[in-house]
């Protein structure tokens, strides 16, 4: 087991990596991992897109003179292609009244995800 921090939000992610191949230098591999440094390894929240309805906080509030702060807790109210980009509408939760389009790296997901270690398999198709 080892632990590696979310670049885009810090927090500490716990994982192991295992291997199901009959590969010996990639099981191998696979002990080895995770020893030394921590890793840089996005968490569920920062990986997983967005959808309707999904709970975030920002991580990074627009420039624009907007009252959102960081940390600030969101709802999402609809997705957005526009030119070769995602956009997220973000509409405050509990009180706060404001609502902005954000980019996928302004925003973590708060809704779902694994509770615990993450299980990161190597291989092909993780079989």
């Amino acid at each position: 087991m080892a632990y590696g921090v979310c670049p885009n939000c810090g927090c500490s992610v716990r994982y192991r990596v295992s291997s199901r191949q009959r590969v010996s230098w990639l099981n191998r591999l696979a002990a080895e991992l995770g020893r030394g440094e921590p890793a840089v390894v996005l968490c569920y929240g920062c990986w997983k897109h967005p959808e309707v309805g999904d709970d975030v906080e920002v991580l990074d509030p627009p420039p624009v003179g907007e009252v959102i702060r960081r940390r600030a807790r969101g709802i999402v109210t609809a997705v957005d292609y526009l030119e070769g980009n995602t956009l997220y509408q973000v509409e405050g939760r509990s009180g706060d009244a404001w609502q902005c389009r954000m980019q996928r790296w302004q925003i973590k997901v708060l809704t779902g995800g694994p509770v615990g270690t993450v299980c990161l398999y190597l291989g092909p198709d993780g079989t």
